[in-house]
């Protein structure tokens, strides 16, 4: 079971490590996998000829089911029957159930240029830069250097007098924080899990296998969403008892349902949910529906839904 080594530019803190054990020839028996470091264990490990650990894995897929037989036997069923059974195991990665406990692992060295985008220091590295700033939207330098700059709302982001930030902004969040401390993140992360904060599980921006649909504003009673629909696609048919609904077509075509009723509504037109009646919109179109859609109620949460029986469609 391979892994490759990346061929270290440096001591980087933001990656584990492999040490190399006996030669094989193309590559190294692995003797052991080191996690993350700091700098003075880094400066250590390249001295010694440690691999940065890439989690690269290449590996007969024969061996590789033996080998979780072996050791990690509660996530066989992952592999055997997929979906269904993913969710009902402990989270654990590849690395750590197979590659860690395996007698049969080898690292290969891959000595090339390399970068994981772990890290916001690391999107510095491979993003043009112009006057001091390395960034994808629209920025007011004076006077700074050396800073990362990301959003994605079309927002203006002014610098003055500052330099070495990384500053990403987002719909629903502000980061301002040292690029060289930028690995901290996750101790942001883990303060949110702590505290059950909504926002690391719900993005502004929410998929679904019908389409998509952003989150522009959530204040208390009222929220509004874009949303798109592919073509002939649809929603179950459902109702709301916290909520009314207010849809209203920007681009293509809604077949809407209310209660039984039903209407064709195009762009500029618009159709009212009261609360409590079953509803369904439909893409009768050839081309993506685009709506604005108002919820308004004393209660917003997702779990105020009710599926109309027989209707045989999943998809909210």
């Amino acid at each position: 079971l391979v892994s490759l080594g990346i061929v270290p530019s440096g001591p980087h803190t933001g990656y584990g490590y492999i040490k190399p054990g006996r030669n094989l020839g193309h590559g190294y028996e692995i003797a052991q996998f080191v996690e993350k470091p700091d700098r003075a264990t880094a400066e250590k490990y390249i001295d010694r000829g440690y691999f940065w650990n890439g989690c690269i894995l290449f590996f007969n897929s024969e061996n590789f089911l033996a080998e979780v037989r072996k050791h990690s036997p509660e996530h066989l069923s992952v592999y055997e029957e997929g979906g269904p059974a993913y969710g009902k195991v402990e989270d654990l990665s590849v690395s750590r159930g197979v590659f860690e406990r395996t007698s049969r692992a080898a690292v290969v060295p891959l000595d090339s240029y390399w970068n994981d985008l772990g890290c916001f220091s690391s999107f510095f590295e491979v993003m043009n830069g112009d006057n001091g700033v390395f960034t994808n939207t629209e920025v007011l330098n004076i006077g700074s250097k050396g800073n990362l700059v990301m959003g994605d709302n079309g927002k203006l982001v002014s610098l003055v007098d500052v330099d070495d930030l990384v500053v990403v902004d987002t719909p629903d969040a502000l980061l301002v924080g040292s690029k060289k401390s930028s690995q901290k993140v996750k101790e942001l992360v883990n303060y949110l899990k702590k505290n059950e904060d909504k926002r690391v599980k719900q993005h502004t921006l929410v998929y679904r296998p019908w389409g998509f649909f952003e989150v522009m504003q959530n204040d208390g009673g009222y929220r509004i969403r874009r949303v798109m629909m592919y073509p002939n696609k649809r929603l179950t048919n459902h109702k709301h008892f916290n909520r009314s609904e207010h849809w209203i077509v920007v681009k293509g075509t809604a077949k809407v349902e209310l209660e039984g009723e039903q209407f064709v509504i195009g762009p500029g037109e618009s159709a009212f949910v009261p609360r409590g009646t079953a509803h369904m919109v439909e893409n009768p179109g050839k081309v993506p529906l685009e709506m604005i859609e108002v919820h308004i109620g004393d209660y917003l949460g997702e779990d105020d839904l009710k599926r109309v029986a027989g209707d045989g469609v999943e998809d909210l």
